[in-house]
């Protein structure tokens, strides 16, 4: 059964907000990131906001090519994660400082905003 994933790129002032719902396959988590990546050149941003908090499940091999993009776009972009609970936050935030990725998950689409507004990108 091929996965259902739904995706929204919208670029509001200096950041690039992206929604999705479902789940994609590799295959289309390899479009996903293609499309932010011509999204963010064509507006510009090094801001990114994700609404992850429709999302479902991946499978370990799209979880980790979705991670490994995340880590490297952190190099030149600043990255919130809006997840649909604190403890999923907890867990993200936990795994960036890990690795010093400039990415921070919360549980409320403001607070993510907000943090955002005070980092710029290096």
């Amino acid at each position: 059964m091929a996965a259902s994933h739904e995706y929204r790129l919208t670029a509001v002032d200096d950041r690039l907000e992206v929604w999705q719902r479902g789940a994609p396959d590799l295959a289309g988590a390899a479009r996903f990131v293609a499309a932010i990546e011509t999204a963010l050149a064509d507006c510009g941003a090094r801001k990114l906001v994700f609404d992850n908090r429709e999302t479902t499940a991946t499978e370990a091999a799209v979880r980790e090519h979705i991670i490994a993009w995340v880590r490297a776009i952190s190099e030149r972009c600043v990255v919130a994660v809006v997840l649909r609970s604190e403890m999923l936050a907890v867990r993200l935030n936990m795994e960036a400082l890990a690795h010093r990725a400039r990415t921070r998950a919360f549980g409320d689409q403001a607070e993510a905003l907000a943090w955002l507004a005070k980092h710029s990108p290096g």
